[in-house]
């Protein structure tokens, strides 16, 4: 997904993970927790630092997030459960809203304002060449 296509069949890695939560969920700001392998300079810097500020991450024990590592299904489960939970994230629209859907088929994930109408896509499928 580094180029922003969606690849149903291939492996998700932590960071690609944390934009797809990112875009789907809004979610944004700049936390206090800093980890050792995510510097201001890489790529995913913004998009991991709004997941911790909005506490769906703390990364590991040793200070790191590890970014480009495989998404394991017990990571996954906990980012959607706490990006749905409001618990974790007060005043942004999730899953439970009645205005917001996040939905995926087989070509990407999107997100839909029931009341606008308006469909964003997070991720898409990359076309065979």
């Amino acid at each position: 997904m580094n180029d922003g296509y969606f690849k149903p069949h291939e492996p998700m890695t932590r960071g690609e993970m944390a934009i797809v939560l990112q875009k789907a969920f809004n979610l944004n700001g700049i936390s206090n927790k800093s980890f050792n392998d995510v510097s201001a300079g890489h790529k995913a810097y913004e998009v991991i630092q709004a997941l911790a500020k909005n506490k769906i991450t703390n990364g590991y024990l040793d200070g790191i997030f590890k970014s480009g590592n495989i998404l394991t299904r017990a990571h996954s489960t906990v980012f959607m459960a706490r990006s749905m939970s409001n618990y974790f994230i007060s005043g942004k629209a999730s899953l439970h809203s009645k205005n917001v859907i996040v939905w995926s088929d087989y070509f990407g994930v999107y997100k839909t304002d029931v009341t606008t109408n308006e469909t964003q896509t997070l991720a898409c499928k990359k076309s065979p060449r």
